[in-house]
């Protein structure tokens, strides 16, 4: 799955005109638009980490059912 900045840019390609001025448009605004919102603190860590609070989850999830696989193997 690609990155954030990867999924802006490619919507603002689709949502300009299909010509090269359009899509130069599309992609400058896009990182420009990107660039400011990961310059704000924490919406910029939330939005760049949110793959980190899966794996987080995950793992505790893990931890927490450790006892649970423990008594269904046996």
């Amino acid at each position: 799955m690609p990155g954030p900045w990867a999924l802006r840019v490619r919507l603002f390609w689709v949502t300009q005109e299909m010509t090269l001025a359009g899509l130069t448009e599309g992609f400058l605004f896009g990182i420009i638009w990107r660039s400011l919102f990961f310059w704000v603190p924490i919406f910029g860590k939330l939005l760049a980490l949110g793959h980190l609070w899966f794996l987080w989850n995950l793992f505790q999830y893990s931890v927490i059912l450790i006892p649970v696989f423990h008594l269904v193997g046996k």
